[in-house]
């Protein structure tokens, strides 16, 4: 080997990538898409475990009668799905809609406001659903905007005919 001749030596990997800042960019997407994955699981585990299992139930957790109070048992966790608060709300002509009058079959409840252009993007497919399944499955669409005329010009411009409030 001659003097002018310059020994190369292996590059390494953060030269190779370009000082490595698109891996780091990587890992802080994976970490953060891992963080609002645990966020999400953390979240749904809290939502599902129910007020009465650790509570009681009507009478029996504000006066103390019934089985539970009198043997000192803890209340038992619910096996089955419980029903959602009673919230009275108003379809688009002023009419009171309550979650209990729409007992009876399994609902879909769709939060969506005239500034949410994801919302806008899937109320058509919802509409689609809820033509297929209309007859075993109930729909309410609740308007979480406060300028009713952007309202009615999302349902007419989506095609929705799915009751709202």
């Amino acid at each position: 080997m001659s003097s002018k001749q310059k020994v190369r030596r292996p590059r390494r990997r953060a030269e190779r990538a370009g000082s490595g800042s698109g891996a780091n960019r990587r890992w802080w997407k994976v970490g953060g898409i891992g963080v609002v994955v645990l966020v999400v699981v953390f979240v749904a585990f809290a939502l599902s475990r129910s007020p009465q299992a650790s509570t009681g139930t009507g009478a029996q957790a504000s006066t103390g009668t019934g089985a539970q109070a009198s043997t000192g048992t803890a209340p038992q966790a619910s096996t089955g799905p419980s029903a959602a608060a009673d919230v009275v709300l108003q379809d688009f002509d002023g009419n009171p809609v309550t979650i209990s009058s729409l007992e009876g079959r399994p609902l879909v409840i769709n939060f969506w406001a005239s500034w949410c252009p994801a919302c806008f993007s899937e109320m058509p497919s919802l509409e689609k659903v809820y033509q297929t399944h209309r007859d075993s499955v109930q729909f309410l669409g609740i308007n979480l905007g406060k300028d009713i005329e952007a309202a009615l010009s999302v349902v007419e411009q989506t095609g929705v005919t799915y009751p709202l409030a």
